[in-house]
């Protein structure tokens, strides 16, 4: 007796992050089973969100199934595609998903899971097919043929749904009967999807363009660079065009909008990749006009309000390779504080993005010198979080001597705290073995022992330390290496490591 959570992974920014799907999983729980929350979720860091979730889980004794369809359309921000952020599984709580095959990251990540994975056809027969068609066509007293049908199952691009219920809905507004074979003709040899995405849309400029300025490329290009979605009247201020105009297009193309709180956004990743193709040309004028939008909010924005401009404009400048405006906005000492306190996942994203496009966090340092002293010293631990992460995903050598540099320089001297002082040994450690500087090695290790007791906690350290050391050790002083290869196994399986 499992009692089923659905939730569609839509591109939107509160459809594709993970951490408010975890939250929307603990709601839906309590609705289920009518308890009172009791997480204020304003005051859980992203990363404890799996944590409360799953107490929740083992508390209420039940079980779930959470069909989380559509993978393939998560936020790339944080690590949502290692999928660690999946309620914990075991006999009373499982998952089943759904992605396509365009992201490795998470095909690896299920893997690595031991889930049982499967290529399913959306419309394996024609039957499926053709009862998925009669069901779309019949509240509008609508019916195709069987030969009709059988061109559609027989091209391969409708197996997506949301391309067969768009074709579906084409045919359906065409009102002429005796011309419908043509006209399905017309979409069905079409012979990819940007081919049938590009007649779709031709259709929905010539329709718009009667009735109202046709600028449905500009809302499209707004809504897919904003990060909650955007209200009408703004969008109709931004882009200076009317608010009628821009009802008109949301209404017309209603079933590629989501609308969470007012705020209408893009439903769907594949509509956006063609929106941003086949409005290239507009495209950074819109930006343009979206960046001070949201620079002049942010001037006049109240103490309630500043937090979440500055995370519109991270999402935006970030989601559009904006880079120069993403570095200032990541060293302004308020929107610092702000990422800080409210979204280290988000944060940490950017800043790892602008390592790897050639910028430093000096700029940072030199900003947090602005800053009060008592925020400065709050910062410190937050600093070294930004160079953890950047350091784990370094890409080469030189990216990791960067970080070790810059941990030596600045960070070293103030650490108060010995599991970040093992942690910055340990990265030093990784990258004098990964240039093979093994006396350096050496000396790291024997600093990641000396600095650490036989505490569990330390454990994983001292392991690291003992493998790094037998490597270092191994054509010096062969016995001496095995010692520390024994050492290390032993501490493995005493502390199940």
């Amino acid at each position: 007796d499992f009692k089923i959570i659905y939730h569609f992974i839509d591109s939107s920014y509160y459809g594709n992050d993970y951490s408010f799907i975890i939250v929307r999983f603990y709601y839906k729980i309590c609705e289920l089973l009518n308890i009172q929350p009791t997480v204020d979720w304003t005051h859980v860091r992203a990363n404890e969100y799996v944590r409360e979730l799953n107490n929740l889980l083992n508390e209420c004794n039940d079980n779930f199934v959470f069909v989380i369809d559509g993978l393939n359309q998560l936020d790339a921000g944080g690590d949502a595609y290692n999928l660690q952020w999946f309620p914990k599984l075991d006999s009373r709580t499982k998952v089943i998903c759904s992605t396509n095959n365009d992201i490795y990251e998470i095909i690896s990540a299920l893997q690595n899971k031991s889930a049982d994975i499967y290529n399913i056809p959306a419309f394996p027969d024609f039957l499926s097919l053709k009862v998925a068609v009669n069901e779309y066509l019949r509240p509008y007293r609508k019916v195709l043929e069987d030969n009709q049908i059988k061109k559609i199952f027989d091209n391969k691009t409708f197996e997506n749904p949301l391309l067969l219920f768009s074709l579906l809905e084409e045919l359906r507004l065409w009102g002429i009967y005796e011309e419908l074979d043509e006209r399905l003709d017309y979409y069905i040899l079409s012979p990819d999807q940007d081919a049938f995405l590009e007649k779709m849309f031709m259709r929905l400029e010539q329709d718009i363009a009667l009735f109202n300025d046709n600028r449905i490329g500009e809302v499209f290009l707004l809504l897919s660079m904003s990060r909650n979605g955007v209200i009408d009247s703004d969008i109709a201020d931004i882009l200076g065009i009317s608010r009628v105009a821009v009802s008109s297009i949301l209404y017309k193309c209603h079933r590629f909008i989501s609308i969470y709180g007012g705020h209408s956004s893009i439903s769907h990743s594949l509509i956006t990749n063609y929106i941003k193709k086949r409005y290239n040309s507009c495209l950074e004028c819109v930006q343009n006009k979206y960046k001070t939008y949201l620079t002049n909010k942010l001037l006049n924005a109240s103490r309630e309000m500043y937090a979440n401009i500055v995370h519109d404009m991270g999402y935006f400048y970030f989601h559009s390779s904006l880079n120069n405006e993403l570095y200032d906005l990541c060293t302004n000492p308020n929107a610092f504080i702000v990422f800080s306190i409210y979204s280290e996942i988000e944060d940490l994203t950017y800043w790892k993005h602008l390592f790897r496009n050639g910028y430093t966090m000096e700029g940072l340092l030199n900003r947090l010198n602005e800053l009060p002293m008592a925020i400065k010293e709050s910062a410190t631990p937050i600093i070294l979080y930004r160079a953890r992460g950047i350091c784990i995903n370094a890409h080469n050598n030189n990216e990791l001597k960067r970080v070790i540099d810059f941990s030596d320089s600045y960070l070293k001297p103030i650490f108060d705290c010995k599991e970040d002082r093992l942690w910055l040994y340990c990265h030093s450690l990784s990258y004098y073995i990964r240039i093979n500087n093994l006396d350096k090695a050496k000396e790291i290790s024997d600093l990641i022992l000396e600095n650490s007791d036989n505490s569990p906690l330390y454990a994983n350290y001292r392991i690291l330390a003992y493998q790094y050391k037998a490597q270092a050790l191994l054509n010096i002083d062969f016995n001496q290496s095995i010692d520390c290869l024994r050492k290390s196994a032993e501490l493995s399986v005493k502390e199940n490591c």
